[in-house]
């Protein structure tokens, strides 16, 4: 199940998936993976979008796929 909330964040800060991939240190490949719901983001991934995009206080809201 997509990642929908992933996707939308994406899009409101009008980037591709290379390009919020790149900002995280993971390739595009990867991104798409989270971003279609076939992998699941480390501790450190969570870590490290907190991190780059000041306005996520809980990277794991991102993630739930409601």
């Amino acid at each position: 199940m997509k990642c929908l909330k992933l996707l939308l964040f994406r899009k409101e800060h009008e980037l591709k998936q290379y390009e919020i991939a790149d900002k995280l240190g993971i390739t595009r490949q990867h991104y798409n993976r989270l971003e279609n719901g076939k992998s699941n983001p480390s501790e450190k991934l969570y870590q490290k979008i907190e991190k780059e995009f000041k306005d996520v206080k809980n990277a794991r809201d991102l993630f739930n796929r409601s």
